[in-house]
């Protein structure tokens, strides 16, 4: 039994007992920093604690000392995919077992008595299921200095009379585990950055504000250099953009520029307190403009999340982070969907083959696979969206799936192609669980022992790789069978997968250039998909807005009409 098991087993907890506390710490990379924030915590005065370190991903293995260290409470370590900051909050918080959890970030120091602080507060407001810790000043370094001068400042201004604050950090935050588990996941992993202002959003609409522990005294030790600290706050800007206008539309709780300009003059008055103050303020000044830069650069070019229109077909404005996140969610909560993928083709087929559209409908996602979708969108929608492909997110979410210890079925392909693909699979992640493999060529009689064998093995997601419509086809017969599962479309991924195809680099990937890598590859099987189909989405967009302009002018020509005859 290790030490996190004896924690849990002695985590019975009787009136008099103290409050057992879990605190989950992301990190990536920074291991250097991890080692001062353990530290910290190992002189709390304050025990029983669990630490939850969730390794978001590091490129550097995590340093002998620390693995070697004993320390004074249950310490756990979890590693996990690259999936963003949100994703590794959601899954420590998903294994951590106390009645509190406290979110800190790899590079905070804790005060000796804020475990014990929070605790009590805790105790005294039983209503109160968030609470905000303090940051206090720190005058050691200039890069310090200003962000706790910015956080200390907002900090003020913000709180209430009732002692609560209209601010959340997870830097030093902490939430009561009934009100996790009645709201998984609890950060939106769509958000890049911005994850806490969501989170503050959706306190808000509750009404539950954070309480104010001020006692409870955190300093926070960024460990970017000055320029990068500084070009930072152009990325705040930019991918906080979506979170504000949820807070903006939940609540009044944004910075006006009233309450903006109340903010600096607290933190010019906090700024004569320390050495490095007034210089401070000043960066801090050129910080925020930044910040306004990444905010008016987003509303030009940003991509809003959300569904857009094409061709009468929804498609998601995601990411491949955020739909990891929606499948795995639909796996955890036993929840049937049904996932496929757009290319231009397929619109190319919507608009000539009604049914295929109909059936594109029943989809829960459809995703945007394909340079020519999001061109679409742009010139249809003046929507931006994301390409997203199984080749950028597939082999992540199955590492994810076999750390989840979830099971797949393979469905798809030549029977050599599926079960080069399964070998392949299982080599490169260890632990996956691959339950059923089958190729996609089925007949009849086949495809009801195909239904027989999901129902008994009942595998958490479907994998079917047989192009559009057979596939799509599939998994809605399956799923009307009575199959509670997740249905993911593929389209040729497993040839890909078992060598039949070569990948294509990654830079080409990015640039929309894949289309052209599998013409030269192999035409014979993409000529059609591409020599026709380009052209005649370009069409088709061009009638699309032909037809709008018909209607507009129709639309300009009653209105003259009814008002003459008015």
């Amino acid at each position: 039994m290790n030490q996190h098991d004896q924690w849990v087993d002695q985590a019975g907890g009787g009136p008099n007992e103290p409050t057992r506390v879990s605190v989950v710490i992301p990190v990536r990379d920074r291991w250097n920093a991890l080692v001062d924030c353990l530290r910290s915590l190992a002189g709390q005065n304050y025990c029983p604690m669990e630490v939850v370190v969730v390794d978001d991903g590091s490129s550097r293995p995590m340093p002998t000392a620390l693995q070697d260290w004993n320390p004074p409470f249950a310490l756990r370590f979890l590693r996990t995919p690259p999936l963003g900051i949100a994703a590794a909050r959601n899954a420590g918080l998903g294994v951590a077992r106390g009645e509190v959890m406290v979110l800190t970030d790899s590079d905070c120091v804790f005060g000796a008595d804020c475990l014990r602080e929070l605790v009590e507060a805790t105790r005294a407001r039983p209503a109160d299921v968030a609470f905000q810790f303090r940051f206090v000043l720190v005058d050691k370094r200039l890069v310090w200095c200003m962000d706790s001068l910015a956080i200390g400042a907002k900090q003020k201004r913000l709180k209430t009379p009732s002692g609560h604050i209209r601010y959340l950090d997870t830097a030093g935050f902490a939430i009561r585990r009934a009100y996790v588990e009645g709201h998984s996941p609890l950060f939106n992993v769509s958000d890049v950055r911005g994850s806490d202002t969501t989170l503050l959003a959706k306190l808000c609409a509750e009404k539950l504000l954070p309480c104010f522990v001020e006692s409870a005294r955190v300093e926070h030790h960024p460990v970017q250099s000055l320029p990068r600290y500084l070009l930072r706050h152009v990325r705040i800007g930019y991918f906080t953009s979506p979170a504000r206008a949820r807070l903006r539309a939940s609540t009044d709780f944004l910075l006006t520029g009233a309450r903006r300009a109340g903010v600096l003059c607290s933190a010019w008055t906090d700024s004569s307190k320390c050495r490095l103050g007034r210089l401070a303020f000043f960066l801090l000044l050129a910080a925020y403009v930044l910040e306004v830069l990444g905010r008016i650069t987003y509303r030009a070019v940003g991509m809003r999340s959300g569904r857009t229109d094409i061709f009468g077909t929804q498609v998601e404005c995601l990411d491949s982070v955020e739909l990891q996140s929606r499948i795995l969610s639909a796996t955890e909560q036993h929840r049937s969907a049904c996932v496929t993928y757009l290319t231009a083709w397929s619109l190319v087929q919507i608009q000539r083959n009604h049914q295929f559209k109909q059936l594109l409908g029943k989809f829960d996602i459809r995703y945007a696979d394909g340079f020519g979708v999001v061109l679409a969108a742009l010139l249809l929608n003046a929507r931006r969206i994301r390409k997203v492909t199984a080749n950028d997110f597939f082999f992540p979410m199955c590492r994810e799936i076999a750390r989840r210890r979830l099971t797949l079925a393979l469905v798809g392909g030549e029977p050599q192609v599926i079960r080069k693909a399964s070998e392949r699979l299982a080599e490169k992640i260890p632990g996956i669980q691959i339950g059923l493999s089958l190729p996609g060529y089925l007949s009849l009689e086949e495809e009801e022992r195909l239904q027989r064998s999901i129902a008994e093995s009942r595998p958490d997601i479907v994998i079917l790789g047989m192009g559009q419509p057979r596939q799509e086809q599939l998994a809605l017969r399956l799923r009307d069978a009575g199959a509670e599962t997740v249905f993911l479309c593929v389209g040729g991924l497993f040839d890909y997968i078992a060598g039949r195809i070569a990948t294509p680099p990654a830079v080409i990937r990015r640039c929309g250039f894949e289309w052209l890598w599998k013409l030269g590859y192999a035409p014979h099987r993409y000529w059609r998909r591409y020599v026709i189909g380009i052209p005649a989405l370009g069409i088709y967009i061009l009638r699309e807005h032909l037809i709008r302009l018909k209607a507009f002018v129709s639309s300009r020509g009653h209105n003259k009409t009814g008002d003459q005859g008015a």
